[in-house]
């Protein structure tokens, strides 16, 4: 219940602390979510088909992040089909001291993350992902996010490994200098459309990512 900052805070208070998702058809909805201790390794943690997380916002430790930062949102087992995140809004302005990745899906099939604007300062490594698959995904659905991903030597942003199906499309990426169209997104087996990268703040607009299509 409630709305805007009157709605109930959830706070992770050691860097072991997760929350277990370990029943089917979980609906999480309209919180806040943040921590207190820095370096927390795993928010969420989904073990069951059917869970839904819409309007479970991540609001940053301290000004900008910088009292403590959790390394990832979430992660799941290849048991956490028809996982949905939505409408969530995620912020962290200070890079964590170890690889994040921020959302893994572990071969999960039909998950959806659709609508979530995620504006996150990440360590600077090639391994840290804000979406990834990190074992292939099955007819996955990740549409219409907006991602503000940003750190020196980052590279993909929203990563799908080889043999993952499902459709990408519409999303909005922002990232580093190391953030390319050729590796901002990727998804193998995938079909995208409509997804726009950019690497340069102030001056540029995003371009298509991957390559523009050719069909005739």
């Amino acid at each position: 219940m409630g709305n805007g900052n009157l709605r109930p805070t959830i706070t992770w208070s050691a860097t072991a602390s997760s929350w277990l998702v370990t029943a089917a058809n979980v609906l999480i909805k309209n919180i806040i979510t943040t921590i207190s201790v820095d370096e927390v390794v795993s928010m969420f943690a989904v073990s069951a088909a059917g869970c839904t997380l819409d309007t479970v916002d991540f609001a940053e430790y301290g000004a900008k992040g910088a009292t403590g930062q959790a390394i990832q949102f979430l992660l799941t087992t290849a048991d956490a089909d028809e996982l949905t995140i939505k409408n969530c809004y995620h912020r962290q302005g200070t890079a964590a001291n170890a690889n994040q990745v921020w959302i893994n899906l572990v071969g999960t099939s039909h998950t959806r993350i659709l609508n979530n604007t995620i504006m996150i300062t990440a360590k600077a490594a090639t391994a840290s992902i804000c979406i990834s698959g990190s074992t292939a995904v099955v007819d996955a659905e990740i549409v219409g996010n907006r991602i503000n991903w940003l750190g020196d030597t980052i590279t993909s942003v929203i990563n799908c490994v080889t043999k993952s199906t499902g459709i990408v499309a519409d999303n909005r990426v922002m990232g580093g200098a190391a953030v390319l169209l050729a590796g901002a997104i990727v998804g193998d087996a995938m079909q995208f459309s409509q997804n726009y990268v950019t690497n340069t703040a102030g001056t540029a607009s995003g371009a298509l990512a991957p390559a523009v299509d050719t069909v005739t």
